[in-house]
Protein backbone atom coordinates (compact mmCIF):
# COMPACT_ATOMS: atom_id res chain seq x y z
CA UNK A 1 0.00 0.00 0.00
CA UNK A 2 2.84 2.61 0.83
CA UNK A 3 4.74 1.83 -2.65
CA UNK A 4 0.88 2.19 -4.20
CA UNK A 5 -0.10 5.19 -2.68
CA UNK A 6 3.20 6.24 -3.32
CA UNK A 7 3.21 5.71 -6.81
CA UNK A 8 -0.14 7.83 -6.81
CA UNK A 9 1.51 10.58 -4.94
CA UNK A 10 4.22 11.24 -7.21
CA UNK A 11 2.10 10.87 -10.56
CA UNK A 12 -0.07 13.46 -9.04
CA UNK A 13 2.89 15.68 -8.35
CA UNK A 14 4.09 15.05 -11.85
CA UNK A 15 1.20 15.84 -13.50
CA UNK A 16 0.39 18.80 -11.69
CA UNK A 17 3.77 20.33 -12.34
CA UNK A 18 3.19 19.54 -16.12
CA UNK A 19 0.19 20.98 -15.60
CA UNK A 20 1.08 24.24 -14.44
CA UNK A 21 4.33 24.52 -17.14
CA UNK A 22 1.94 23.82 -20.07
CA UNK A 23 -1.04 26.15 -19.11
CA UNK A 24 0.84 29.61 -19.71
CA UNK A 25 2.24 28.09 -22.83
CA UNK A 26 -1.44 27.19 -23.88
CA UNK A 27 -2.13 30.99 -24.74
CA UNK A 28 0.71 31.21 -26.91
CA UNK A 29 -1.08 29.71 -30.22
CA UNK A 30 0.59 26.63 -31.80
CA UNK A 31 3.05 26.70 -28.93
CA UNK A 32 2.26 23.43 -27.32
CA UNK A 33 1.72 21.38 -30.32
CA UNK A 34 5.23 22.63 -32.46
CA UNK A 35 6.71 21.70 -28.96
CA UNK A 36 4.96 18.21 -28.70
CA UNK A 37 5.47 17.26 -32.47
CA UNK A 38 9.47 17.61 -31.95
CA UNK A 39 10.08 14.68 -29.89
CA UNK A 40 9.49 16.63 -26.43
CA UNK A 41 6.08 14.61 -25.55
CA UNK A 42 7.67 14.39 -21.96
CA UNK A 43 7.07 17.97 -21.00
CA UNK A 44 3.42 17.58 -21.58
CA UNK A 45 0.51 16.01 -20.12
CA UNK A 46 -1.14 13.59 -22.68
CA UNK A 47 -2.89 15.86 -24.66
CA UNK A 48 -6.53 14.03 -24.25
CA UNK A 49 -6.33 14.25 -20.41
CA UNK A 50 -4.76 18.10 -20.38
CA UNK A 51 -7.97 18.49 -22.18
CA UNK A 52 -9.75 16.33 -19.60
CA UNK A 53 -8.46 18.52 -17.18
CA UNK A 54 -9.20 22.10 -18.29
CA UNK A 55 -13.19 20.90 -19.20
CA UNK A 56 -13.22 19.59 -15.93
CA UNK A 57 -12.74 22.80 -14.04
CA UNK A 58 -14.40 24.69 -17.16
CA UNK A 59 -17.53 22.74 -16.37
CA UNK A 60 -17.52 22.70 -12.71
CA UNK A 61 -17.62 26.60 -12.48
CA UNK A 62 -20.20 26.89 -15.36
CA UNK A 63 -22.34 24.57 -13.08
CA UNK A 64 -21.80 26.43 -10.37
CA UNK A 65 -22.14 29.86 -11.86
CA UNK A 66 -25.58 28.45 -13.19
CA UNK A 67 -26.71 27.36 -9.27
CA UNK A 68 -25.81 31.18 -7.84
CA UNK A 69 -27.19 32.82 -10.77
CA UNK A 70 -29.76 31.03 -11.69
CA UNK A 71 -31.28 29.65 -14.71
CA UNK A 72 -32.15 33.20 -16.11
CA UNK A 73 -28.88 35.15 -15.30
CA UNK A 74 -26.95 32.15 -16.72
CA UNK A 75 -28.47 33.05 -20.44
CA UNK A 76 -30.82 29.82 -20.13
CA UNK A 77 -34.59 30.72 -20.69
CA UNK A 78 -37.53 29.16 -21.95
CA UNK A 79 -40.02 31.60 -23.78
CA UNK A 80 -43.87 30.59 -24.72
CA UNK A 81 -46.52 31.56 -26.69
CA UNK A 82 -49.68 33.36 -26.01
CA UNK A 83 -52.29 32.16 -28.12
CA UNK A 84 -55.31 33.98 -27.53
CA UNK A 85 -53.88 37.47 -25.82
CA UNK A 86 -51.04 40.31 -26.59
CA UNK A 87 -51.40 41.28 -22.97
CA UNK A 88 -48.79 38.24 -22.24
CA UNK A 89 -45.39 39.41 -22.33
CA UNK A 90 -42.74 36.34 -22.22
CA UNK A 91 -41.23 36.38 -19.05
CA UNK A 92 -38.64 34.11 -16.09
CA UNK A 93 -40.24 30.91 -16.59
CA UNK A 94 -39.83 30.23 -12.84
CA UNK A 95 -42.36 33.28 -12.25
CA UNK A 96 -44.82 32.63 -14.90
CA UNK A 97 -44.64 28.90 -14.11
CA UNK A 98 -45.64 30.10 -10.36
CA UNK A 99 -48.50 32.52 -12.21
CA UNK A 100 -50.03 29.52 -13.82
CA UNK A 101 -50.17 27.30 -10.36
CA UNK A 102 -51.84 30.40 -9.13
CA UNK A 103 -54.32 30.47 -11.94
CA UNK A 104 -55.05 27.12 -11.52
CA UNK A 105 -55.72 27.22 -8.06
CA UNK A 106 -58.40 29.93 -9.03
CA UNK A 107 -59.78 27.92 -11.70
CA UNK A 108 -60.21 25.26 -9.27
CA UNK A 109 -61.86 27.36 -6.48
CA UNK A 110 -64.05 28.51 -9.10
CA UNK A 111 -64.74 25.20 -10.26
CA UNK A 112 -65.77 23.34 -6.85
CA UNK A 113 -68.15 25.90 -6.04
CA UNK A 114 -70.34 25.85 -8.91
CA UNK A 115 -70.38 21.57 -8.28
CA UNK A 116 -71.57 22.47 -4.87
CA UNK A 117 -75.46 21.57 -4.07
CA UNK A 118 -77.81 24.54 -5.40
CA UNK A 119 -78.94 25.21 -1.98
CA UNK A 120 -75.60 25.80 -1.06
CA UNK A 121 -74.72 28.26 -3.76
CA UNK A 122 -76.68 31.05 -1.75
CA UNK A 123 -76.05 34.92 -2.52
CA UNK A 124 -73.98 35.08 0.57
CA UNK A 125 -71.56 32.02 -0.23
CA UNK A 126 -71.18 33.64 -3.52
CA UNK A 127 -70.43 36.98 -2.32
CA UNK A 128 -67.70 35.49 0.38
CA UNK A 129 -66.04 33.55 -2.51
CA UNK A 130 -66.01 36.20 -5.06
CA UNK A 131 -64.58 38.58 -2.21
CA UNK A 132 -61.79 35.73 -1.26
CA UNK A 133 -61.11 35.34 -5.16
CA UNK A 134 -60.56 38.63 -5.95
CA UNK A 135 -58.16 38.62 -2.41
CA UNK A 136 -56.12 36.07 -3.40
CA UNK A 137 -55.87 37.25 -7.37
CA UNK A 138 -54.87 40.52 -5.75
CA UNK A 139 -51.73 39.02 -4.04
CA UNK A 140 -50.58 36.81 -6.88
CA UNK A 141 -51.25 39.93 -9.14
CA UNK A 142 -54.33 38.00 -11.60
CA UNK A 143 -56.88 40.91 -11.26
CA UNK A 144 -56.58 40.54 -14.73
CA UNK A 145 -57.04 36.82 -15.24
CA UNK A 146 -60.57 36.79 -13.15
CA UNK A 147 -61.85 39.35 -15.85
CA UNK A 148 -61.39 37.25 -18.53
CA UNK A 149 -60.72 33.64 -17.60
CA UNK A 150 -61.12 32.83 -21.38
CA UNK A 151 -57.82 34.47 -22.70
CA UNK A 152 -55.62 30.90 -21.39
CA UNK A 153 -52.25 30.94 -22.45
CA UNK A 154 -50.71 27.69 -24.29
CA UNK A 155 -47.48 26.01 -24.70
CA UNK A 156 -47.15 26.18 -28.56
CA UNK A 157 -45.04 22.72 -29.74
CA UNK A 158 -43.59 22.68 -33.23
CA UNK A 159 -42.93 19.08 -34.45
CA UNK A 160 -42.83 18.00 -37.84
CA UNK A 161 -43.96 20.86 -39.81
CA UNK A 162 -47.02 21.36 -37.34
CA UNK A 163 -47.66 23.19 -34.08
CA UNK A 164 -49.69 21.17 -31.35
CA UNK A 165 -50.81 23.61 -28.90
CA UNK A 166 -51.26 22.21 -24.97
CA UNK A 167 -52.42 24.82 -22.78
CA UNK A 168 -50.44 25.51 -19.89
CA UNK A 169 -53.20 25.06 -16.95
CA UNK A 170 -53.14 21.45 -18.26
CA UNK A 171 -49.82 20.89 -17.69
CA UNK A 172 -49.91 22.99 -14.27
CA UNK A 173 -52.69 20.07 -13.34
CA UNK A 174 -51.43 16.65 -14.55
CA UNK A 175 -48.97 14.50 -15.72
CA UNK A 176 -47.38 14.22 -18.95
CA UNK A 177 -49.07 11.21 -20.34
CA UNK A 178 -52.59 12.81 -19.41
CA UNK A 179 -51.29 15.75 -20.85
CA UNK A 180 -50.48 13.98 -24.15
CA UNK A 181 -53.90 11.79 -23.90
CA UNK A 182 -55.92 14.95 -23.44
CA UNK A 183 -54.06 16.50 -26.82
CA UNK A 184 -55.27 13.77 -28.62
CA UNK A 185 -51.31 12.91 -29.55
CA UNK A 186 -50.69 9.26 -30.61
CA UNK A 187 -47.65 9.61 -32.67
CA UNK A 188 -44.27 8.51 -30.38
CA UNK A 189 -42.35 11.39 -31.82
CA UNK A 190 -44.51 13.79 -30.85
CA UNK A 191 -45.08 12.44 -27.48
CA UNK A 192 -41.57 11.96 -27.01
CA UNK A 193 -41.48 16.19 -28.14
CA UNK A 194 -43.99 17.21 -25.56
CA UNK A 195 -43.30 14.75 -22.63
CA UNK A 196 -39.63 16.64 -22.87
CA UNK A 197 -41.33 20.14 -23.68
CA UNK A 198 -43.28 19.84 -20.52
CA UNK A 199 -39.96 18.52 -18.65
CA UNK A 200 -38.05 22.13 -20.34
CA UNK A 201 -41.06 24.41 -19.02
CA UNK A 202 -41.04 23.21 -15.68
CA UNK A 203 -37.86 22.80 -15.16
CA UNK A 204 -35.27 25.15 -17.91
CA UNK A 205 -32.29 24.76 -15.70
CA UNK A 206 -32.24 20.88 -15.63
CA UNK A 207 -31.98 21.30 -19.47
CA UNK A 208 -29.54 23.68 -19.20
CA UNK A 209 -27.42 21.14 -17.00
CA UNK A 210 -28.02 18.29 -19.29
CA UNK A 211 -26.82 20.00 -21.71
CA UNK A 212 -23.60 21.25 -19.90
CA UNK A 213 -22.86 17.20 -18.79
CA UNK A 214 -22.34 16.85 -22.57
CA UNK A 215 -20.57 19.41 -23.73
CA UNK A 216 -17.27 17.30 -23.78
CA UNK A 217 -18.68 14.99 -26.39
CA UNK A 218 -19.96 18.23 -28.79
CA UNK A 219 -16.34 19.89 -28.53
CA UNK A 220 -14.38 16.33 -29.31
CA UNK A 221 -17.00 16.08 -32.45
CA UNK A 222 -16.11 19.93 -33.74
CA UNK A 223 -12.37 18.97 -32.65
CA UNK A 224 -12.45 15.68 -34.64
CA UNK A 225 -14.61 17.39 -37.71
CA UNK A 226 -12.41 20.71 -38.01
CA UNK A 227 -9.05 18.42 -37.73
CA UNK A 228 -10.85 16.66 -41.10
CA UNK A 229 -11.08 20.34 -42.58
CA UNK A 230 -7.49 20.95 -41.95
CA UNK A 231 -6.09 18.18 -43.66
CA UNK A 232 -7.68 19.00 -46.89
CA UNK A 233 -6.45 22.46 -45.95
CA UNK A 234 -2.95 21.55 -45.62
CA UNK A 235 -2.73 18.32 -47.47
CA UNK A 236 0.38 19.23 -49.42
CA UNK A 237 2.09 19.25 -46.19
CA UNK A 238 1.40 15.16 -45.89
CA UNK A 239 0.59 15.45 -42.16
CA UNK A 240 -0.93 13.35 -40.29
CA UNK A 241 -4.69 13.51 -38.90
CA UNK A 242 -3.45 12.96 -35.59
CA UNK A 243 -1.19 16.24 -36.29
CA UNK A 244 -4.13 18.38 -37.12
CA UNK A 245 -6.23 16.87 -34.22
CA UNK A 246 -3.82 17.21 -31.31
CA UNK A 247 -3.03 20.90 -33.09
CA UNK A 248 -7.05 21.60 -32.40
CA UNK A 249 -7.20 20.25 -29.19
CA UNK A 250 -4.45 22.12 -27.32
CA UNK A 251 -5.93 25.10 -29.20
CA UNK A 252 -9.38 24.17 -27.74
CA UNK A 253 -7.79 23.69 -24.09
CA UNK A 254 -5.80 26.87 -24.33
CA UNK A 255 -9.54 28.43 -25.08
CA UNK A 256 -11.62 26.71 -22.44
CA UNK A 257 -8.40 27.61 -19.95
CA UNK A 258 -9.43 31.47 -20.53
CA UNK A 259 -13.05 31.01 -20.75
CA UNK A 260 -12.53 29.45 -16.73
CA UNK A 261 -10.47 32.29 -16.03
CA UNK A 262 -13.12 34.04 -17.25
CA UNK A 263 -16.08 32.95 -14.90
CA UNK A 264 -13.56 33.01 -12.36
CA UNK A 265 -12.97 36.98 -12.67
CA UNK A 266 -17.27 37.37 -12.94
CA UNK A 267 -17.22 35.16 -9.85
CA UNK A 268 -14.98 37.39 -7.78
CA UNK A 269 -17.07 40.29 -8.46
CA UNK A 270 -15.34 41.60 -11.30
CA UNK A 271 -17.77 43.15 -13.79
CA UNK A 272 -18.10 44.40 -17.12
CA UNK A 273 -20.19 42.93 -20.27
CA UNK A 274 -17.15 42.64 -21.94
CA UNK A 275 -15.17 39.78 -20.07
CA UNK A 276 -16.84 36.92 -22.51
CA UNK A 277 -17.12 39.15 -25.68
CA UNK A 278 -12.85 39.92 -25.39
CA UNK A 279 -12.19 36.21 -24.80
CA UNK A 280 -13.72 35.76 -27.57
CA UNK A 281 -12.01 37.68 -29.53
CA UNK A 282 -8.79 36.59 -28.24
CA UNK A 283 -9.48 33.02 -29.30
CA UNK A 284 -10.39 34.10 -32.47
CA UNK A 285 -7.41 36.06 -33.41
CA UNK A 286 -5.65 33.29 -31.30
CA UNK A 287 -6.53 30.52 -33.61
CA UNK A 288 -5.02 32.81 -36.74
CA UNK A 289 -0.99 33.23 -35.30
CA UNK A 290 -1.69 29.36 -34.54
CA UNK A 291 -2.24 28.24 -38.13
CA UNK A 292 0.42 30.58 -38.38
CA UNK A 293 2.84 29.23 -36.21
CA UNK A 294 2.45 25.82 -36.52
CA UNK A 295 1.99 24.91 -40.36
CA UNK A 296 4.64 27.69 -40.96
CA UNK A 297 3.19 29.08 -44.37
CA UNK A 298 2.82 32.58 -45.59
CA UNK A 299 1.04 35.44 -43.71
CA UNK A 300 -0.92 35.95 -46.66
CA UNK A 301 -2.05 32.26 -47.22
CA UNK A 302 -2.60 31.73 -43.81
CA UNK A 303 -4.96 34.21 -43.64
CA UNK A 304 -7.02 33.66 -46.61
CA UNK A 305 -7.35 29.54 -44.50
CA UNK A 306 -7.97 31.10 -41.33
CA UNK A 307 -10.80 33.44 -42.65
CA UNK A 308 -12.05 29.96 -44.74
CA UNK A 309 -11.48 28.04 -41.45
CA UNK A 310 -14.00 30.76 -39.40
CA UNK A 311 -16.38 30.66 -41.42
CA UNK A 312 -16.88 26.28 -41.41
CA UNK A 313 -16.20 26.38 -37.82
CA UNK A 314 -18.78 28.89 -37.19
CA UNK A 315 -21.78 26.93 -38.92
CA UNK A 316 -20.22 23.18 -37.82
CA UNK A 317 -20.80 25.06 -34.32
CA UNK A 318 -24.04 26.01 -34.33
CA UNK A 319 -24.76 22.22 -36.14
CA UNK A 320 -23.21 20.26 -33.40
CA UNK A 321 -24.77 22.33 -30.53
CA UNK A 322 -27.89 22.23 -32.39
CA UNK A 323 -27.35 18.22 -32.40
CA UNK A 324 -26.08 17.91 -28.87
CA UNK A 325 -29.22 19.92 -27.67
CA UNK A 326 -31.39 17.69 -29.60
CA UNK A 327 -29.62 14.38 -28.39
CA UNK A 328 -29.81 16.01 -24.75
CA UNK A 329 -33.14 17.68 -25.32
CA UNK A 330 -34.67 13.82 -26.38
CA UNK A 331 -33.43 11.66 -23.57
CA UNK A 332 -32.53 14.65 -20.49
Amino acid sequence: MRGLLGKLWNNTIHLEGKFLRTAWQLFIPGMVTTEFFKGKQDRYPHPIRLFGIVIFFFLLLLNRSMNTNGAQQSGFKFSFNAAETDSVQSEDSETYLRKMEHQATLDDIIQNYQNLPIALQTPPTKRAIDSLLVLYARQHGLENYLADQEKADTLDIGITGHTIRIPTLDIIRYEPDEVIRRAGVTNWLESIAIRQAIKAFKSPEALGHAYIGSFTWTVLAIITFMASILTLFYWRQKRYYVEHFIFLLHFHTGALLLLTLGILLEQCGVKGTDIFPNIALMIWIGILFGLWRYYGQGFGKTLVKWLTFSVVYIFSLALFFILGLLVVFAFY
